[in-house]
């Protein structure tokens, strides 16, 4: 019997401990979530941190970042038709009045 009691004492003493390190290493990496997404050296939150970021990538006409890509890709490709056709009527007009020819590109 004194040797059950000892080894029930040994048992309950060990899952405590067992359960006292769990709960120390749970805490260890709450805190330290806490510290990386809690709040930073101003006392802002990651929240108010993410809504400054996304105040700064609005564009100030509405539009996204993408559509405004997009509408600079269209002009691009305007200027570059563009400039193609004046070299090539600079060529020309070169060409008859006898000058040398405009490098095209």
């Amino acid at each position: 019997m004194p040797w059950e009691a000892i080894l029930t004492i040994g048992a309950i003493a060990a899952a405590l401990i067992a359960l006292g390190t769990l709960v120390n290493r749970i805490y260890k990496i709450a805190k330290r979530i806490d510290e990386a997404v809690g709040v930073d050296d101003q006392g802002r939150t990651l929240s108010q941190r993410l809504s400054s970021v996304e105040e700064q990538l609005k564009m100030p006409d509405g539009r996204t970042i993408t559509e405004k890509i997009n509408a600079i890709e269209r002009e691009q490709v305007v200027l570059q038709s563009q400039v193609g056709t004046m070299q090539r009527l600079l060529s020309a007009v070169l060409r008859r009045s006898g000058e040398a020819t405009v490098v095209e590109s």
